[in-house]
């Protein structure tokens, strides 16, 4: 990192610092009784996550820096949600108006706090109740693709899919991963191979989680289930988050690591991926199922892809401030398996009909 960038990050840390403390004093202390703020539990660039003490109890405080639209999304992806009758934490306050902006240079939203355990392999009886809470907001069709809150043009693939497409092979190729462009035109190809057909006959695009992760699935004590953290939320293929379900949540991360073939993951995990499917159809329309048997190679193979990425971008950071290279290079050696086992699988698939 250069000296210049080095010094622009810190000034904007401090900037960021004392707006937060002075719409703490004015706005959030005689609005909800918070007296203080403690260590983030997340701090990036332009977002800072807390858990505070409100007048309400417990909550989770949001800050964006100069970015509404995001918290705007959140709260338009949290309406879909409760009209889907979802269970998600209740917003206790919001402000993400044009005169908070101005005059702090941030927005706001405050969310109940949800006291529970996340999601992991001890709750997969669990899981057909989570597909089905699921299946609530897929079926919510709409005509817009994108992010939420605002409209997107009615070519799903060239205004939003083949852009998430090219942007998940770049970071694939920073990395850098060996082999990677022997491979990159014939995947790329076997993607596009499916404009216009994956989604044919719904009639519209799901209102997405956009980060359906173990963490962001919550149990209480009592049971229930919570979907937590929606500030991602976007419209697109149901397909593209429903393959999520069975990746991360059905199988554990060194099953899903040994993936070599699409045709050999739906005849291997059938008996764990059957009562899940059950739960998740039987609240969608006919044309779900029908596209979903049409279509599941593509979705899985979207689904693979997206984990390929994710683990480039960790190979990519753990090159750089001085890490150790055994450290890089054990990183690099998993996306690169990744990649090879993806590029292969999609090589012995056959081409759409």
């Amino acid at each position: 990192m250069s000296l210049a960038r080095r010094f622009k990050d810190l000034w904007f840390a401090h900037a960021f610092g004392r707006a937060v403390e002075r719409y703490r004093a004015e706005r959030l202390g005689p609005g909800l009784g918070v007296e203080r703020l403690g260590e983030p539990l997340k701090a990036e660039r332009r977002r800072r996550v807390y858990l505070v003490e409100t007048t309400n109890g417990p909550g989770v405080l949001k800050l964006h820096f100069r970015r509404p639209k995001h918290l705007r999304n959140a709260l338009e992806a949290q309406r879909l949600f409760e009209a889907a009758e979802i269970p998600v934490p209740r917003v206790l306050f919001e402000d993400v108006s044009a005169e908070t902006k101005a005059a702090y240079g941030l927005c706001c939203v405050v969310q109940e706090w949800i006291d529970g355990e996340a999601y992991d392999r001890r709750r997969l009886p669990s899981l057909p109740r989570v597909a089905a809470l699921l299946a609530r907001l897929h079926r919510r069709l709409g005509p817009r693709c994108g992010y939420l809150a605002r409209p997107a043009g009615a070519d799903l693939w060239g205004d939003f899919l083949e852009r998430r497409l090219d942007r998940a092979l770049a970071q694939i190729a920073a990395a850098p991963l060996p082999g990677f462009t022997a491979d990159a035109e014939g995947v790329r190809r076997w993607f596009l191979d499916w404009r216009g057909a994956a989604g044919q006959g719904l009639g519209g695009f799901s209102p997405l989680h956009g980060d359906l992760q173990t963490g962001n699935v919550r149990f209480t004590p009592e049971e229930r289930i919570y979907f937590i953290d929606l500030d991602n939320g976007y419209r697109a293929l149901y397909g593209l988050e429903w393959i999520r379900v069975a990746l991360t949540f059905a199988l554990s991360r060194e099953e899903a690591k040994r993936i070599a073939a699409l045709a050999d993951f739906w005849t291997g995990y059938r008996d764990r991926l059957s009562p899940v499917e059950a739960a998740y159809f039987a609240e969608l329309p006919q044309a779900f199922a029908e596209d979903w048997r049409r279509s599941r190679d593509f979705y899985l193979a979207w689904g693979l892809l997206g984990r390929v990425a994710s683990s480039a971008r960790r190979a990519r950071k753990k090159g750089v401030h001085g890490r150790p290279t055994d450290v890089r290079a054990r990183a690099v050696e998993e996306a690169s398996d990744r990649w090879r086992r993806l590029a292969r699988a999609l090589r012995e698939t056959a081409p759409r009909s």
